[in-house]
């Protein structure tokens, strides 16, 4: 059976799609993960060209990108490609060795069909810009080098040391599991 994990994720996508049906085109959308903290305004993504931006990690990571911060600019195209997108997830949801075949390769659910598609592509009509996770979605494999970063992701161990749940994280991880336990507390 698959996990939370993967069906949180798929079920998320799902939401994005359906949300995006309901606005108009040409409005600037930044689909973000629930597990964020943001930094600085994201107002600087704005100033790149593109229909879609996703956030790449560094040369030599284990995957190639993360889908937890997703740009978009409104239209018919890039509607229509998330909806390709979600497709392309529940069709991995159906066939278990197409699923293991590109999460090798790209991870998650959602970052597997959004490899797949990459790949096939299906997405060629789109302007794609790869963003750096380093600034627009920093997670495991930039954490250590997060000063510039605007957007955090609390994922994996950084997520269950901000909640208190895991200790003795690198330095650098730790000052961030600190950080988002002080935005929490302004917030509350």
């Amino acid at each position: 059976p698959p996990s939370s994990k993967i069906i949180g994720n798929s079920l998320k996508l799902a939401s994005w799609a359906d949300a995006l049906d309901h606005l108009p085109n040409g409005l600037r959308v930044v689909l973000l993960d629930a597990d964020l903290l943001v930094r600085a305004p994201l107002d600087p993504i704005w100033e790149e060209d593109f229909d879609l931006a996703i956030t790449m990690r560094p040369e030599g990571a284990r995957y190639p990108f993360n889908c937890g911060v997703v740009a978009l600019r409104l239209s018919n195209v890039t509607r229509a490609a998330i909806r390709e997108w979600q497709r392309m997830d529940a069709r991995l949801w159906r066939d278990r060795s197409l699923l293991a075949k590109w999460r090798a390769k790209y991870g998650g659910i959602n970052q597997a069909a959004l490899g797949a598609l990459f790949e096939s592509g299906s997405l060629s009509d789109l302007r794609i810009r790869p963003l750096p996770c380093a600034v627009w979605n920093c997670e495991d494999s930039t954490w250590a080098n997060s000063e510039n970063a605007r957007i955090v992701h609390l994922k994996d161990n950084l997520g269950r040391c901000a909640l208190g749940y895991r200790t003795n994280l690198q330095p650098q991880v730790q000052a961030l599991a600190d950080e988002w336990r002080r935005a929490e507390k302004e917030l509350t």
